[in-house]
């Protein structure tokens, strides 16, 4: 049995491809990081080797995710910022497209980690 976190990650704006706060690290090795994530259920020593699964909205299946490799904290860039962010760096993987979501629902960006 894994784990696995659901989180709203919107596409970018503008004409311009990826998702928010998405950034490509290793084209080779598909390695992305994701910023700026609060804990939800969830500490970076349990969330790595989890299935990350971004979505558009929490009723619609995961567009983009992969297995998440670490979890490292970030500083606020700003002063209303809570201190306890974290970027996750993960593997693109096709598994982390078209799944439904799981874990909590309503007025939240992550559905907090879950087992599958």
């Amino acid at each position: 049995m894994g784990k696995a976190l659901h989180v709203i990650c919107r596409a970018r704006t503008g004409g311009k491809r990826g998702r928010e706060g998405v950034e490509l690290l290793d084209n080779k090795r598909m390695l992305f990081t994701s910023d700026a994530w609060v804990k939800n259920g969830w500490t970076p020593e349990t969330i790595v080797g989890a299935m990350l699964y971004m979505h558009q909205a929490q009723n619609t299946p995961s567009e983009f995710g992969g297995e998440i490799l670490a979890c490292d904290l970030i500083s606020p860039k700003s002063s209303g910022q809570p201190n306890d962010r974290y970027r996750f760096t993960f593997k693109s993987m096709h598994e982390g497209r078209g799944v439904e979501w799981r874990g909590n629902i309503g007025p939240t960006e992550q559905g907090g980690l879950v087992e599958v």
